[in-house]
């Protein structure tokens, strides 16, 4: 907010270009379906996509109401296959580390922070996800999550800890996850959160930079 107030903030844009539409455009070529899940202005999202992405199948649930990220996940379990790629839509990625970790049979792609304090900070031991701790007061590392995850339909195994709100989160999931499956690691090289409005116009310097 205010950005938000007509928008849905995956079609905010950033140079010219929706935030969805990156998403998109750094998503591995093997990944040939898509699933969307949308709440919030919803149907422009659905129109943005029919319009824009032609060139894979993509199709719609709707969060009826604010179940969190564990619970928009938990609504694609009947249609989505065995192993798949989550990523949230509000976010911008380096295709290459997206690529990396679609090998892995399982994976969770981090980023370094200069304000790790401010994310799910990710321990881990050999290349493998040990734990992810939510917004710590003090952070052991700068480590922290992306909210892009490889994962098998295995994840529907746990639960996460619904709370007061009605919302439960992946990572809760997550955590119980790899005690028992092995969770790759990856760096991911360029990834840009945009959790508020200035940071569109941090997105905007960085990738001026970066072209």
């Amino acid at each position: 907010m205010p950005l938000t107030e007509d928008v849905p903030k995956p079609l905010l844009k950033v140079r010219g270009k929706t935030l969805i539409q990156y998403v998109y455009d750094a998503l591995p070529k093997d990944i040939d379906e898509i699933i969307i899940v949308v709440k919030y202005k919803g149907q422009e999202i659905e129109k943005y996509c029919q319009e824009n992405f032609l060139d894979r199948k993509i199709s719609f649930v709707y969060q009826e109401s604010f179940s969190g990220t564990g619970g928009a996940l938990e609504l694609c379990a009947d249609v989505l296959e065995d192993k798949f790629l989550v990523m949230l839509a509000d976010d911008i990625h380096g295709a290459i580390s997206l690529g990396k970790a679609i090998q892995h049979p399982a994976c969770i792609v981090v980023a370094e922070s200069d304000t790790p304090e401010c994310f799910g900070v990710v321990e881990h031991e050999n290349g493998s996800l040990v734990s992810i701790v939510e917004k710590p007061e003090h952070p052991k590392g700068n480590l922290v999550s992306t909210g892009a995850m490889v994962l098998t339909k295995d994840i529907f195994k746990f639960k996460a800890p619904v709370l007061a709100s009605g919302e439960q989160y992946l990572p809760d999931m997550l955590q119980q996850y790899a005690k028992k499956y092995p969770v790759s690691v990856e760096v991911q090289e360029m990834w840009i959160p945009l959790g508020y409005p200035k940071d569109i116009e941090k997105a905007e310097e960085i990738l001026q930079e970066d072209k």
